[in-house]
C-alpha cells in the first residue's frame, strides 16, 4: 500500500485527467477515436485511485475506532507503506 498522501495526490491527478478527457469531447477539432481511448485510460486510472483511497481511508477508520475503544492498532505504519 502506498503512502496516503501519495494516493491522495494520485487521486487528484486522475480526477484532473478525467475532467480534461471529458472536456476534449466537446472540441470539434479532436479525433473521436483518440479521445475515447484517452478517456478510457482516464476512467481506469480514476477507478484505481478511488479504490486505493477507499482502502487507505478504511484502514485509518479502523485504527481510529480501535483507538477510541482502547485496543491496539489494526494497521501499523508498515501496512500503509
Amino acid at each position: 500500500m502506498s503512502n496516503p498522501v501519495l494516493i491522495s495526490e494520485q487521486f487528484e491527478r486522475a480526477a484532473y485527467s478525467l475532467q480534461e478527457s471529458l472536456t476534449r469531447f466537446s472540441d470539434p477539432a479532436s479525433q473521436l477515436s483518440v479521445d475515447i481511448e484517452r478517456f478510457e485510460r482516464s476512467v481506469e486510472s480514476f477507478q484505481e485511485s478511488v479504490n486505493k483511497l477507499a482502502t487507505v481511508l478504511g484502514m485509518q477508520a479502523e485504527n481510529d475506532q480501535r483507538k477510541v475503544l482502547g485496543h491496539s492498532m489494526a494497521y501499523t505504519a508498515d501496512d500503509f507503506q
